[in-house]
């Protein structure tokens, strides 16, 4: 079997991009000081009363942390993680709940184990149960003719974060947390059979999109995971719509993808017998969503880009 990842590598890459470079202490220090006074008033502007100008000091952060290792680093030491745990993913409005766990998720990304593990520590879980449970009462009624187009894209938006959050935070901890208390509590809350039900009801694309990865990443992260997977009634499912043409093709590179790690699981890619099955159902369906998809895409791009260029 092929090894599994302990945690993104991307992550891991990143963070060494994003270091601060050593220098004079002296002139770091003037560096920290000047973009201290940028972080402080929007740090102070979270708390405020008008949700107006919290909803625009977390859209600010936002932006620094994704473009800004060192304000990102500074906002971090300001205690910008306990501001979000204990308001702002309790926010009385929505948007900004949706946005503090954007928030929360890319920090995971940037920041990788150590703060995966600190949220972890701090029972982010029960916050994470909570707003699944919420997402999961409100999600039958998004076709309701009371809910506005607004509102539905505020709901998959909200799903979509919970997802990404939850699925940032398991691959970077370590597997052994991950075995041992997230994969359990996935399945005593139901998480992972909402997850499963947002695949089946084709709720939107987006959202999809998003479970599948979901699913994916886990499934390379844990052997437990895996296991859990194939003997899945949902999940045999689920994987028998590798044919669905109506995804999209990341969604169905997916399906390839948990396809094939169950076949490593079950051992039949060493099995002789199986070398037609995944010729068929992996390489040949590969194939065709490159001959059929990306070559039209790119045919069409170059084709539009031609007649510009030939108009002008």
């Amino acid at each position: 079997m092929g090894k599994l990842k302990k945690r993104s590598k991307l992550s891991q890459q990143r963070r060494k991009q994003n270091q601060l470079v050593p220098g004079d202490n002296k002139t770091n220090k003037k560096l920290d000081n000047k973009e201290l006074q940028k972080i402080t008033p929007l740090i102070s502007q979270l708390s405020a009363s008008a949700t107006n100008d919290r909803s625009i000091a977390l859209s600010t952060i936002l932006l620094l942390c994704d473009n800004d290792p060192t304000s990102r680093k500074l906002f971090l030491k300001n205690n910008l993680v306990k501001i979000l745990l204990t308001k702002l993913i309790h926010d009385e409005s929505d948007e900004i709940v949706v946005d503090a766990y954007g928030l929360l998720r890319n920090l995971i990304i940037e920041e990788g184990y150590d703060l995966s593990v600190h949220l972890w520590r701090s029972d982010i879980w029960t916050a994470l149960e909570v707003d699944f449970k919420k997402a999961m009462q409100s999600l039958p009624h998004i076709n309701d003719e009371k809910v506005s187009s607004t509102r539905k894209a505020l709901l998959i938006d909200y799903i979509d974060n919970l997802i990404s959050c939850l699925g940032s935070l398991s691959t970077e901890v370590s597997i052994q947390l991950f075995d041992e208390n997230i994969l359990p509590k996935l399945q005593q809350s139901g998480i992972l059979k909402f997850i499963f039900e947002l695949i089946e009801k084709r709720v939107s694309n987006k959202l999809t999109l998003t479970a599948l990865e979901f699913l994916y990443d886990l499934s390379t992260l844990s052997f437990q995971f895996i296991e859990l997977f194939a003997n899945e009634p949902s999940a045999i499912e689920l994987l028998s719509k590798i044919e669905d043409s109506t995804l999209s093709v990341l969604s169905q590179v997916y399906l390839i993808g948990l396809k094939f790690q169950i076949m490593e699981f079950k051992g039949e890619l060493t099995d002789p017998k199986s070398d037609d099955v995944l010729i068929d159902s992996i390489l040949g369906k590969l194939d065709s969503l490159y001959k059929t998809k990306i070559c039209f895409w790119t045919y069409t791009q170059q084709s539009l880009k031609s007649r510009v260029n030939n108009k002008w």
